[in-house]
């Protein structure tokens, strides 16, 4: 089940931040999360089992947007969640009439990279060093076919 996180889901969030993100990448803080939470940023989260297993955080600009953050706890993978939540970031952003959708992936990341591709982004550009460790990052692009 997906559904849209507020300001309750915190606490829930945080240990997932941790769990999934720990000290690579770009983990978010507490502080942070409780911040884009308060603000109305747009996160799903994935439940099953009546747990939070993953979530998406999306940053809206005037025409376009970007998922921020997607993770899936490695426990519930396989199971579509990582889908679920980009179809939910999809009819948000028909919704809105945003007709870009980007975001950034690590290069090393082939699982994601290939359900970004099977969800029908795009590779747009290399952005080198772009990790804390050096690694590469792929953004790419999702175009709405209205």
């Amino acid at each position: 089940m997906i559904i849209p996180l507020g300001l309750d889901a915190l606490e829930s969030l945080c240990t997932q931040e941790s769990a999934l993100f720990g000290s690579e990448s770009f983990p978010l803080s507490r502080r942070a999360l409780r911040y884009h939470l308060k603000k109305g940023t747009p996160i799903w989260g994935a439940f099953h089992e009546g747990q939070l297993v993953g979530y998406i955080m999306l940053f809206v600009y005037k025409k376009s947007a970007r998922i921020y953050s997607l993770g899936v706890h490695k426990d519930a993978r396989g199971l579509g969640m990582g889908q679920a939540l980009i179809k939910a970031v999809f009819a948000f952003t028909r919704q809105k009439s945003l007709a870009r959708l980007t975001l950034e992936v690590r290069s090393d990341n082939q699982k994601a990279i290939k359900l970004y591709e099977r969800m029908g982004f795009v590779l747009k550009k290399v952005v080198p060093c772009y990790y804390p460790d050096g690694t590469d990052a792929l953004r790419m692009n999702y175009l709405h076919q209205n």
